[in-house]
């Protein structure tokens, strides 16, 4: 076995409690709060939820604080093992991979305009939760910048800007008005500008949420991954190392980390797909002044492997992208080293800045690149496809999909009204996957 080997949602025969454990990223090396403690395993439950991340833990307070439901939330490591404590910290009104220009040229301007109030109020949800539940997790207003990374892509920029102005908070930047704010940058031709956004800290935001479901009643249940899962007459049986559990019905929640043995109907309907993170060494005066960053800017440029970036609030930078193909080599070093590099070709004044955390992660991609809260039938209901774009739209599709469990009709948007698609000849997703990034690199050379 690779000593560089990760858990494979797609390979592997199940999860384990540690799959998590080698994972030593700069969110894990800051103070947090200690999880909610763990309570005997019920051996029935009405609503059981798989996942302790932004819509698992959502979706449970939802429940159980709004329409008083008991709820058990089972997962496998602890809370924010999964994508949820290893992203960026980018909150963002947006999900999927879908601009909305996209949606304008999918469905019109009305619905593209209602696609960007949902996001836009997924935002504001996080903000109101932070408040609430006083949660101290580094938030912090800014603004989020799509730069352009050739002149082809300014002028899709361009294009997109003329046709929404006015929808909500934005501004296009040419090339000399980016430089004159960012003139470190290396290959920035335009950027679109937008607001709301706002970065946190992912891990922290988490465990507020954990300790707002757990006083509202919810029972979270860590270190319990499902090994297997029965449907029958009774209900949903559950089978997990500390016993099982006979649940009503059941919302999976674990995103990119859904094992694709347990439940392989719902695994064929997503591609988990690698993203890498580093952070570096804190920045010194003189590298900020050259580079123009300040705490306040999200960035993400517009290539198709795309690579976003931002400050963080001990001058470090943090820098990602997209990593292995497999679980094979999720850790080789290499991945390392290519976002390094990446780093130092976009902000050249930063070459001698070394990496201090390099880290790796999961995300859930949809064949259509848009995502879903669906139900597979009457017991099993779902939320994921938010394709690393998830911290804002996840916890308000948490409240979505505990709503539509409930018997709520959810609004006439894409995502909601429709189930996942399943992936053509999913058994070789990982192959088109490998094809796809060789046509990606090629295409964002021009």
């Amino acid at each position: 076995m690779s000593r560089y080997r990760s858990y494979d949602p797609l390979t592997d025969a199940g999860i384990t409690s540690d799959y998590a454990d080698h994972i030593k990223s700069y969110w894990n090396s800051l103070p947090t709060t200690e999880s909610p403690a763990c309570p005997p395993l019920p051996e029935k439950a009405p609503l059981v939820i798989i996942g302790a991340g932004y819509t698992g833990l959502n979706a449970a307070y939802r429940l159980a604080s709004f329409y008083q439901q008991e709820v058990v939330v089972l997962e496998a490591g602890d809370v924010g093992a999964g994508c949820s404590g290893r992203n960026a910290g980018f909150v963002l009104p947006g999900s999927g991979r879908l601009s909305l220009g996209d949606y304008q040229q999918r469905y019109g301007d009305d619905l593209a305009r209602a696609v960007q109030k949902e996001f836009q109020r997924s935002v504001e949800l996080v903000q109101e939760r932070i408040s609430q539940d006083q949660i101290d997790c580094d938030w912090l207003p800014g603004r989020y910048l799509r730069v352009a990374h050739t002149p082809r892509q300014a002028s899709k920029l361009a294009k997109q800007f003329a046709n929404s102005q006015g929808w909500w908070p934005q501004q296009f930047l040419s090339e000399q008005q980016l430089r004159q704010q960012l003139p470190g940058i290396n290959k920035g031709y335009a950027a679109l500008e937008q607001a709301p956004a706002a970065s946190v800290q992912p891990k922290a935001l988490l465990q507020g949420y954990a300790k707002a479901a757990s006083q509202a009643g919810v029972q979270i249940h860590t270190r319990t991954p499902v090994l297997k899962w029965q449907s029958t007459v009774q209900g949903e049986q559950l089978h997990t190392p500390r016993g099982r559990v006979l649940a009503e019905q059941v919302l999976v929640c674990s995103n990119a980390y859904t094992t694709s043995s347990l439940l392989p109907q719902l695994s064929r309907r997503q591609l988990p797909a690698l993203s890498s993170v580093i952070v570096t060494q804190p920045l010194t005066e003189a590298q900020l002044q050259s580079t123009g960053l300040n705490q306040r800017d999200l960035i993400m440029d517009t290539r198709a492997l795309k690579y976003y970036y931002r400050l963080l609030p001990d001058n470090r930078m943090l820098f990602g992208g997209r990593g292995a193909v497999s679980g094979h080599n999720a850790r080789h070093p290499s991945y390392c080293r290519r976002l390094h590099q990446a780093l130092i070709k976009t902000w050249p004044s930063l070459q001698d800045l070394s990496v201090a955390y390099s880290w790796h992660g999961w995300v859930s991609v949809s064949l259509d690149s848009m995502p879903r809260v669906f139900s597979l039938n009457d017991r099993i209901h779902a939320s994921m496809g938010y394709c690393g774009a998830g911290i804002a739209f996840s916890t308000l599709a948490g409240q979505r999909l505990a709503d539509k469990v409930m018997g709520e009709k959810l609004p006439d948007l894409p995502f909601y009204q429709s189930a996942l698609p399943t992936f053509p000849l999913p058994g070789f997703r990982r192959v088109g996957q490998a094809l796809y990034y060789q046509y990606a690199r090629l295409k964002d050379r021009y």
